[in-house]
């Protein structure tokens, strides 16, 4: 079943009355694994808190069944987000459902990896690294790795855990070393060069920031290579203002606002680390001009609103 497929069977499911979820309860339990019924019914019961007890049901359906798919995983952990929230035991239940997946013989590391974001919707950041540490596949696996890697960096960065953080460099480090293609190594290195900057490895930063550029370079068509370009200017200028190095600095900061048209900056947003530096330095003419830049890049509307109240903030002294 494709992507859209699954869409259309929420949107209808979503559309549901009374009658049309017996009729469908009906078809059920004659084809009890009719997966397009299981779509709309678990899509009808998520917005009817009411129904609660149908609604856990067809969640523990989907972990059971397709803990381990990452389609349909996603479907049940996006349709299951709020029951922390709406009602604490349906939410123990499903959290339970996922623990027993992950215990069981021959568990897959996708189920690891689903189990995980589902906790980290349901903002139990800790619970997902323990989830991922658990299965024995978790280091032959570059995007587990990853993961486990950006949820120890949120945890460190919530609690200011230098242990945490140092624990998340070595992930993505070892994340690194498997990569399957040029869009992770140049991700995986960026985030290397940032989580340096915390520990003030200032050699790494660098290392690590001029090479996810390098290979960003190689593939200019890339969609990564908008994104590169932005992320690792902004890391090499704060690394050059660091050294009193002003006008690399500066140089480093219009390069930034001036990346290649990129889905991934588009959604991630611009960073604005730099600038916020610079301007607190005095330099309001160079920050103009990049927020000038950025502000001609298309970027959701929550994102260009901040770059125009940032802009609107500045006074000349």
């Amino acid at each position: 079943m494709q992507s859209s497929e699954v869409d259309e069977l929420v949107r209808i499911g979503e559309l549901l009355d009374g009658n049309s979820v017996l009729a469908l309860e009906k078809q059920l339990l004659l084809k009890p694994d009719a997966l397009a019924l299981r779509v709309q019914l678990l899509a009808f019961y998520s917005m009817h808190s009411e129904k609660i007890r149908a609604y856990v049901d067809h969640v523990k359906y989907f972990i059971e069944k397709y803990g381990a798919d990452e389609k349909f995983a996603e479907f049940a952990i996006y349709r299951s987000a709020s029951s922390k929230y709406l009602n604490r035991e349906a939410y123990e239940e499903i959290k339970a459902a996922w623990f027993h997946q992950l215990h069981l013989p021959g568990s897959s590391i996708l189920t690891a990896m689903n189990a995980a974001n589902f906790f980290s919707v349901n903002n139990e950041p800790d619970l997902a690294v323990a989830a991922l540490k658990s299965h024995p596949d978790l280091t032959r696996n570059p995007d587990a790795l990853y993961q486990i890697a950006s949820l120890l960096k949120l945890i460190a960065n919530r609690s200011g855990s230098e242990e945490k953080i140092k624990e998340a460099l070595d992930y993505y480090e070892q994340a690194l070393g498997l990569a399957p293609n040029h869009t992770s190594k140049v991700l995986i290195r960026i985030e290397i060069a940032l989580i340096a900057f915390d520990l003030a490895d200032f050699m790494k930063v660098r290392e690590h920031a001029e090479k996810a550029l390098e290979l960003a370079e190689q593939s200019q068509a890339d969609d990564v290579y908008g994104y590169a370009v932005h992320r690792c200017n902004v890391i090499l200028g704060r690394l050059t203002l660091a050294k009193n190095d002003i006008p690399t600095s500066m140089d480093h900061l219009l390069k930034a606002a001036a990346p290649q048209p990129s889905a991934l900056l588009a959604i991630s947003g611009p960073d604005l680390s730099l600038a916020k530096l610079l301007l607190s330095n005095g330099y309001y003419d160079a920050v103009v001009e990049f927020l000038t830049g950025l502000s001609k890049f298309e970027f959701s509307e929550t994102h260009q609103k901040k770059l125009t109240r940032m802009i609107k903030t500045i006074t000349w002294p």
